[in-house]
């Protein structure tokens, strides 16, 4: 069977349901013990079964922040130039930094255009 692809589209498998999302549409993931919540720009949030390293390598402009976030850079407003830095996500969620993730996310923003 031919592999068919929806314009920006990911296939989610939460549950028993499959989801076409669109990466834009999601702000930011977090890990919990088991599975990964997704956080849309409206407020909802899906709770699916993948690791924030398999989302990372679905959705192209994700960057893992700490060892339990996943964000989109796409909704990145600031970041913080303090030690214990900080991101602000779309301009209400403020998500810490880990130090050693902090030269990677620079690294990464200096290759947005």
């Amino acid at each position: 069977m031919k592999e068919i692809k929806i314009h920006n589209k990911i296939k989610i498998i939460a549950g028993e349901f499959w989801y076409l999302l669109n990466p834009e549409d999601i702000l930011f993931c977090t890990a919990t013990d088991h599975s990964c919540v997704l956080t849309h720009e409206d407020g909802h949030t899906m709770e699916i079964r993948l690791t924030l390293k398999e989302l990372e390598q679905k959705f192209n402009t994700f960057f893992l922040i700490n060892k339990t976030y996943l964000i989109n850079l796409e909704h990145l407003d600031n970041v913080s130039n303090l030690e214990n830095g900080f991101v602000l996500v779309d301009n209400r969620f403020k998500i810490p930094i880990d130090r050693d993730r902090k030269q990677l996310l620079y690294e990464a923003l200096s290759k947005l255009s």
